[in-house]
């Protein structure tokens, strides 16, 4: 009997609902969308944990998942503060749950201009319960009060919903320049020449709201000529109220504007080499496994292997031979990550991760450190030819990065070498025009 109601004291606790929505809005496309927490910061939670399922792993995965908690736990880890508005979405006649991703959210401000999402993170649980956490680095923070806007995929007509501010912001004093601003740095310089008045989204871009901005105009020089060989720029900008990125509000009237240029991995000179990795057969689809540790400065960098194209999975940051069933995701990018977790005892949930890809893959293993320069991957034939293997664009776990090769027509053998990118940066205090 013990065992019983501690069982279902467990249960409840799972099982049991959230607090009500922070606010809820009807859409045009008959979705209602609820607002369930605004969080301001670098650690964010939401959600109610599986205890059940942490207890009680030994039972079969289908009765602990009947009993899972149908708004699991979500957590967001994000190496800057920004704003996270966790949403989920139920159909206004029935009341049952739908997909939250359906939509374009943004903010709007006092004098009418839009602030767009930096990113999403797409929760899904058991059942069809799903959340969706809408993630801005920049909004308007010094707005007591902030208005969301949200536009369901394929209609015009948005809805609008108020909440409070979390972290509501006076902004700094600042003193600027007129441009053109130019800094020397090694040998070269950086000049930031105009701005001119820009607007995200338009038909290539369409998920974006067409929220304007002041797009900075660069020239890296070498000896008064444009410097070759070199990538970027990467430039962002930053206003008096602590929004970084590449649209704070145009109406600051001074913006900090930084920007770094790194060489190409395929530019000989100044691309640092750092190792040479075994020579690879770019034809042939056998696995080649290194785990080959190489040491630059204080920096680690494993060389695990070179794989052809396929799902590789990789648990705990180590590699497995173990799928539990992970694939490309139906509609999504032609690479990336896919996750499952499995409890494994009562305080241990195993986490798999795998990475799939429809080109041949070298995995590297090192942890990043912008502050020194970028790890890049090339490739080079010994006949003079070099090219570069490009990046996983999502981010991995356990400091697990991919480099999927596109060798050119006709290449058969190739040396891969690790290379580290050091850039050179400036930034500028400008004074902005009067936006109209």
């Amino acid at each position: 009997m013990v065992a019983v109601a501690a069982a279902c004291a467990v249960w409840w606790l799972a099982r049991r609902g959230q607090d009500g929505a922070l606010a809820s809005v009807a859409l045009a496309d008959g979705t209602v969308l609820h607002i369930e927490k605004v969080s301001f910061g670098t650690q964010h939670r939401i959600g109610q944990r599986d205890y059940f399922g942490r207890f009680f792993y030994w039972l079969p995965p289908r009765l602990t998942q009947l009993f899972a908690p149908k708004r699991g736990e979500s957590t967001l880890d994000l190496p800057d503060p920004a704003l996270v508005v966790w949403v989920d979405a139920t159909d206004a006649k029935t009341g049952k749950d739908l997909d939250a991703q359906k939509m374009f959210v943004d903010f709007v401000d006092g004098h009418g201009e839009l602030w767009g999402e930096e990113t999403r993170a797409y929760c899904g649980f058991q059942g069809s319960y799903s959340r969706v956490a809408h993630i801005f680095t920049c909004f308007p923070r010094d707005e007591k009060m902030l208005t969301l806007r949200i536009t369901p995929w394929k209609k015009s007509a948005y809805s609008q919903v108020e909440f409070k501010n979390p972290c509501c912001t006076a902004p700094a004093v600042w003193t600027g320049l007129s441009l053109p601003q130019r800094r020397e740095v090694d040998g070269l310089e950086i000049v930031l020449d105009h701005l001119t008045l820009a607007t995200n989204g338009g038909p290539k871009a369409y998920w974006e709201p067409p929220a304007r901005y002041w797009a900075p105009s660069w020239q890296l020089l070498h000896h008064g000529v444009p410097a070759t060989g070199w990538d970027g720029p990467e430039w962002e900008a930053e206003d008096a109220l602590g929004n970084r990125g590449q649209s704070p509000n145009v109406r600051q009237p001074v913006l900090r504007f930084s920007a770094a240029f790194r060489p190409s991995a395929t530019n000989l000179e100044a691309a640092i080499l750092v190792a040479a990795l075994p020579k690879i057969n770019l034809v042939s689809s056998a696995t080649n496994w290194w785990n080959i540790t190489n040491r630059f400065q204080s920096n680690e960098i494993d060389a695990l292997g070179f794989f052809p194209p396929g799902t590789y999975v990789f648990c705990e940051g180590r590699f497995t031979n173990y799928n539990p069933g992970m694939g490309p995701v139906g509609g999504g990018a032609p690479s990336g990550w896919v996750a499952q977790s499995r409890v494994a005892g009562p305080n241990r949930v195993l986490r798999f991760d795998g990475h799939y890809t429809p080109s041949p893959v070298i995995y590297l293993r090192y942890r990043e450190d912008e502050s020194s320069g970028r790890i890049a991957l090339r490739l080079r034939d010994g006949r003079g030819g070099c090219w570069l293997a490009s990046p996983e664009t999502q981010d991995g776990p356990n400091d697990i990065h991919p480099f999927m090769l596109s060798p050119p027509a006709g290449a058969s053998v190739a040396t891969p070498e690790i290379v580290l990118l050091k850039p050179v940066k400036a930034s500028y205090l400008v004074n902005t025009p009067a936006a109209p």
